[in-house]
């Protein structure tokens, strides 16, 4: 990300398999809020990414 720029974070733990969008595949992601900025973006970024 660019500091300043981005509106929010996707985190995991440095030891997860998770390294792509396209990781995330069948796994659950939490959210602050149902449909809201952070779950459609990380959607958008695993679809995009062959997710």
């Amino acid at each position: 990300g660019i500091q300043g720029k981005d509106h929010g974070g996707l985190l995991v733990l440095p030891e997860s398999p998770v390294r792509t969008a396209a990781d995330l595949e069948g796994r659950t992601v939490a959210v602050n809020t149902l449909l809201g900025l952070h779950e459609v973006t990380t959607r958008t970024a695993v679809e995009k990414t062959g997710g």
